[in-house]
């Protein structure tokens, strides 16, 4: 079986789980429900080679038993069997089980294990297996042998079989006969190919390709037939409902499946295209979810990754035959699938337009490129020979070389798949050893990762050799409690503890080397998935070895930029201005921004104010990218003849997705979206002309919810409300709401009912996003609360250390100054309070959607937590300057009242005889005129009245406004 890039490394996850019953295990180790074991399999697990003499059998149990016992005295964290071995002193017992293990060898010899019929693959390996996973350490040559071939079998089983679900989530599951499954394979297999090379000998099989899915689907479906036990529904339902989605037409039993699982409230959501207007649509590997798919088979310890592969490379592994390497081969093949070929790549084209003789001649040259390999097979510890005429030894499982990293495995196996039949100098053995030794480093790899945060906590890369051993054991045996129910390959690493925990400084830094190679090709210019995936290993143990440090760093603060650069894309956006129609548009509004900025303010724009250039060139450029992708699903959707000719329900649904991007993205781009030569209209002006009435009325209903928000739980409950509000409207002179209290089709007719069946669905629809977009918001009012209460406390202690109520005594014969300690306090009181006005006007921004409690119960706990957090906002404390009493006569000489838009500058001068004089200045803040409302007209008749003055109302205010004015009351003190 052919293999470039995707090495199967592990059996993984069967259909049943690998099990070999004890009835001892089994009643009275409940949590090993998965596992039957017997005791020979445990025995010749621990002993090894060991078995064969009485005398070292009995010392080698008793240094295990201690190793344990040193780790756990009691042995309540070991598996029951293992406890029953360390507590048994008969002496008779190496005998016995002596006799049991020459039994199990005695079937290898008889090559039970490889008598391997068509089609039990995956029964075979189910079978037999796992009796490889206990015995690999004894030195029996059938028991090597037939172990490095059934180990290999079976993971070359296990990838082909991950081959198939690629494709048949590619061609999914309506294909009822050939001719619909040749032609969707004709369409997904040039895609899928650029993906993955290896899929190319399937792609042009295709009759055969069509066998193996039917035969697939139904080795899938028999195992169906199987019943689950509880711990096998938890662990297996969502992987069986997955596969079970794509081939569900031909499976009945899915349904049963599906039932069972769903009363363990486990259910499979298929991969679902989430479509954006501004993004281009999506591949086919977003569509079949593949990269989830990848993940998903990592886990289970496959090993595979992108290389580039030359056209050679693509000649050669379709040019091998059984007996090696050869030209007709690759004539025929071209001759008869150069239709196919073409697709592929511009190097095939033309390949298949030229002449393919000398191209096929030239790829039997590959003496240098075989001795190249062997050489390297050696080097890594693979091959036990050097010379081209001879064959390697197989390596017994537990002397495996585990050294190489996951691009070296990557890079060896792969040209270990295309070339061992081609060349001709014996490197098959060695080759076979090289893919079975980086499974075996993935399968230690993947149980480190099982406790490597615990490694971290306990700062195991500082301590010495000795305490790292114990702190290792001990942690292993703590998780191994947990692990008991899992899978054998864990089992097998809980009964040597020790044996791992020998290895895990030598993966540790095998990972820091995989991390360190990762980092050196995103961290300068990372993508999201980068920041969160490569972020956590940074924050693990290998992200403190070798130079990952400052790696880790940089990946850190570049991905602080690109989160800050697309939050301020956001803000643009929303702003709906032409912001982002340039880079001097961006430039320009990005310093305004800045500018408003106290200096030294902790804020999360302040990384875009540093590197303004270099954000604003990424997010005009991304925004050109949204645009274009915008304007051509608008055009290939045919969205704004649709949202004039489509029905109402339609029309509606267009323009609540497709208007608000076009107010965002118009002005930014008015070239492709807004504006047209003469009397011919971009897509965008088209559009809200279609679409205006109908936003309009989705206005009017948003703004009818909030009206009727505490009415809305029922419809009945809606229709009373909403029948009351628009019988009090006809006795009004205001008629907002009049073309939602009538039919629009018929005016005469009461439209109540209709209008509160939908108004109840939007408000139950929109219950799940309010308690996400809450949590969200309360997330946001920690951090600012947090950092107000930072700068309050800078600014009382700014003031108390300047001695000042904001107020300045004019000395006699001197010149009024301030102070450096005086004007921190001023700008540190600017600052606090900016941030409490901001605070303010964000909690009572969250008011709105907090009144929906009612109808959204699971809203109710956040909404109390955020009125919770707002009333414990406090403003900065006023001190009030009382002057003290004189005898003189005073004079009061001028007292003016300036008013600043919403706040007010109150300085009162007062001067005594002969030249006490005292300043007093107050900062008050004007409770705000209101603004006529286009959604409640009740008070339209009603006269303006004076409003009262009301200090600390939240209102915002420019930092620099605030300071201005402070400075002003200074400048005034200086001038008296």
């Amino acid at each position: 079986i052919g293999v470039f890039n995707l090495v199967a490394f592990t059996y993984g996850d069967k259909n049943v789980d690998l099990s070999v019953r004890s009835s001892q295990v089994s009643t009275r180790d409940v949590s090993f429900e998965g596992f039957v074991i017997q005791e020979e399999d445990i025995y010749a697990f621990i002993l090894k080679n060991d078995y064969e003499d009485d005398s070292k059998c009995e010392k080698r149990l008793e240094e295990y038993c201690k190793e344990l016992k040193e780790m756990d005295p009691e042995l309540e964290k070991v598996h029951t069997k293992i406890k029953e071995i360390c507590g048994n002193n008969d002496k008779e017992k190496c005998k016995e089980i002596k006799e049991k293990i020459i039994k199990v060898i005695e079937q290898f010899n008889l090559g039970i294990f490889l008598n391997i019929k068509y089609p039990l693959f995956y029964e075979h390996c189910d079978k037999y297996l796992p009796k490889c996973f206990f015995f690999s350490g004894i030195n029996s040559f059938n028991v090597t042998f037939d172990c490095n071939y059934l180990r290999y079998f079976c993971y070359s089983q296990e990838y082909k079989k991950l081959k198939g679900e690629i494709i048949l989530r590619a061609i999914g599951n309506n294909i009822s006969n050939y001719t619909d499954f040749r032609k969707k394979a004709k369409d997904v297999c040039p895609v899928l190919v650029q993906q993955n090379n290896n899929l190319i000998i399937d792609c042009l099989k295709i009759e055969r390709l069509f066998l193996y899915f039917n035969y697939y689907a139904s080795h899938f479906c028999s195992s169906l037939n199987n019943s689950l036990n509880d711990y096998e529904l938890q662990e297996k339902c969502h992987e069986k409902l997955g596969k079970c989605y794509f081939i569900k037409n031909g499976c009945k039993k899915c349904d049963e499946l599906e039932e069972l699982c769903r009363k363990k409230n486990i259910t499979y959501s298929p991969p679902k295209e989430d479509f954006s207007p501004i993004e281009l649509e999506e591949t086919l590997f977003k569509k079949i979810d593949l990269e989830n798919f990848y993940k998903d088979a990592r886990n289970k310890g496959l090993v595979f990754g992108e290389l580039k592969e030359t056209l050679d490379d693509m000649l050669i592994y379709l040019s091998v035959t059984y007996e090696g390497l050869k030209e007709a081969e690759c004539r025929g093949v071209l001759k008869d699938n150069c239709d196919f070929f073409e697709s592929l790549s511009l190097e095939f084209k033309k390949l298949c337009q030229d002449e393919k003789k000398e191209k096929c001649k030239d790829i039997l040259e590959v003496t240098n490129r075989c001795k190249k390999l062997k050489k390297n097979l050696y080097i890594t510890g693979f091959s036990t020979e050097f010379g081209d005429n001879k064959e390697s030894k197989i390596i017994i499982w537990e002397n495996l070389p585990t050294s190489l990293n996951e691009k070296e495995c990557l890079e060896l196996t792969s040209e270990c798949y295309l070339m061992r039949v081609a060349c001709n100098n014996f490197i098959i053995a060695a080759c076979r050893n090289a893919i079975l030794g980086c499974y075996k480093r993935r399968q230690d790899l993947l149980f480190i990762k099982l406790i490597e945060s615990q490694l971290h906590k306990e700062k195991y890369e500082l301590k010495s050799n000795d305490e790292k051993l114990k702190i290792c054991q001990k942690i292993v045996m703590e998780k191994c409690v947990t692990l008991r129910n899992t899978n054998i390959r864990n089992f097998l690493k809980c009964l040597r503890p020790k044996e791992i925990c020998d290895k895990v400084e030598e993966i540790l830094l095998i990972q820091s080397r995989d991390l360190g190679q990762a980092l050196d090709k995103v961290r300068d210019s990372p993508k999201e998935k980068d920041c969160v995936e490569l972020k956590k290993d940074c924050d693990g143990i290998v992200g403190n070895l070798d130079s990952n440090n400052e790696k880790c760093a940089t990946l850190k603060k570049n991905c602080e930029f690109l989160r800050v650069a697309e939050e301020l894309k956001s803000v643009f956006l929303k702003e709906k201005s032409n912001a982002l129609a340039s880079l001097e548009n961006c430039l320009k509004a990005l310093k305004e921004k800045c500018d408003r900025l106290s200096k030294g303010e902790e804020h999360p724009l302040r990384i875009s104010c540093v590197f303004k250039e270099e954000t604003c060139k990424r997010i005009v450029s991304e925004v050109s990218s949204h645009c274009v992708a915008f304007k051509n699903n608008i055009e290939k959707h045919d969205i704004v003849n649709r949202s004039e000719n489509g029905n109402k329900t339609l029309a509606e649904e267009i323009c609540m997705l497709w208007v608000p991007y076009c107010d965002q993205l118009m002005e930014n781009c008015a070239d492709e979206l807004k504006e047209g030569n003469g009397t011919v209209k971009r897509v965008c002006s088209q559009l809200k002309v279609n679409c205006k009435s109908i936003i309009d009325r989705l206005h009017l209903e948003d703004s009818l919810i909030h009206k009727l928000e505490g009415s809305l739980s029922t419809e009945e409950e809606c229709e009373k409300a909403l029948g009351k509000y628009c019988a009090q409207s006809k006795n009004t002179t205001s008629h907002i709401f009049d073309s939602l209290c009538k039919d629009e089709s018929d005016p005469t007719k009461d439209s109540t009912t209709e209008l509160c069946k939908k108004l109840v669905e939007e408000v139950r629809n929109k219950c799940p996003a309010l308690k996400n977009g809450l949590e969200k918001s309360e997330k946001d009012l920690e951090k600012k609360k947090s950092r107000f209460e930072k700068v309050k406390q800078e600014a009382e202690e700014s003031i108390k250390e300047a001695k000042s109520v904001l107020s300045k005594v004019k000395g006699e014969g001197q010149d009024a100054s301030v102070s450096e300690a005086e004007a921190k306090a001023f700008d540190a009181t600017a600052k606090a309070l900016k941030l409490y006005l901001e605070l303010k006007e964000n909690c009572k921004g969250l008011q709105p959607d907090c009144s929906f409690t009612k109808k959204c119960p699971d809203s109710k706990a956040v909404c109390e937590r955020i009125e919770k957090l707002c009333k414990g906002v406090e403003p900065l404390e006023v001190k009030y300057h009382y002057g003290e009493k004189v005898t003189e006569q005073c004079t009061q000489v001028r007292t003016t009242d300036t008013w600043v838009t919403s706040t007010s500058l109150h300085t009162t001068t007062m001067t005594t005889t002969p030249t006490v004089t005292s300043t007093l200045t107050l900062t008050t803040i004007r409770k705000c005129k209101p603004t006529r409302c286009t959604t409640d007209s009740s008070k339209e008749t009603q006269e303006e009245e004076e409003e009262d003055v009301k200090p600390n109302e939240a209102v915002n205010i420019r930092a620099s406004a605030m300071l201005k004015m402070m400075l002003l009351g200074a400048m005034m003190m200086g001038i008296l």
